[in-house]
């Protein structure tokens, strides 16, 4: 299935990077070596991280069922480069 369509990450994808060592959606970008886009999919990966059993996830956008898992600038996509003049 695919996760994020930005990158055309899976969740193999996902659960290779996790295998891997990672903890935290950005982790998950490196590992393939992209970036987050739109960040559509980072909740589908904290998910994907969770469900693993993975220990110390950081980095997730705030559950709307739950506590604040990150500060708003970590949960942000990164901020679109400016054109050149």
């Amino acid at each position: 299935m695919i996760v994020c369509s930005c990158n055309v990450l899976s969740d193999k994808d996902v659960t290779a990077a996790i295998a891997a060592g990672a903890r935290r959606p950005s982790a998950v970008y490196a590992h393939r070596k992209c970036q987050a886009d739109c960040g559509k999919c980072t909740r589908q990966i904290c998910r994907l991280l969770k469900e693993s059993g993975v220990e110390g996830v950081t980095g997730c956008p705030p559950d709307p069922d739950g506590p604040e898992t990150c500060a708003p600038a970590a949960c942000a996509p990164p901020s679109p480069v400016a054109p050149l003049p």
